[in-house]
């Protein structure tokens, strides 16, 4: 069985958690580096956008994110650790088997 991986960042499960390298402020989260290549790669696959970033993400699971510092204006790119959806919330893949289906709609229920 194929995994899926995704980055609990973009998904929103959490928050990005970095202090800055230089003074030691938190810092701020910009998004994934992949939708700063062109208008239109927030929209191409990620994978597809992984093989061409020039960073070793697609086989090691990771999501590389822009952050930047709001005290020195340090810009550093933060690689994130990806995850299955089953790692991010236990138990979902049972949850998600146990939804009632209702004719017409099975998400409404």
């Amino acid at each position: 069985m194929e995994m899926n991986f995704m980055c609990p960042i973009c998904n929103g499960f959490t928050e990005l958690q970095v202090t800055c390298e230089s003074c030691g402020s938190k810092l701020d989260d910009q998004g994934r580096l992949l939708d700063y290549f062109g208008d239109y790669s927030p929209y191409r696959p990620f994978d597809d956008l992984k093989r061409t970033d020039g960073y070793p993400d697609v086989s090691s699971h990771l999501c590389p994110h822009v952050a930047t510092c709001p005290a020195c204006r340090l810009e550093q790119v933060i690689m994130i650790q990806e995850a299955t959806v089953e790692q991010v919330i236990p138990h979902l893949s049972e949850e998600l088997t146990q939804v009632p289906y209702h004719e017409g709609n099975p998400a409404l229920y």
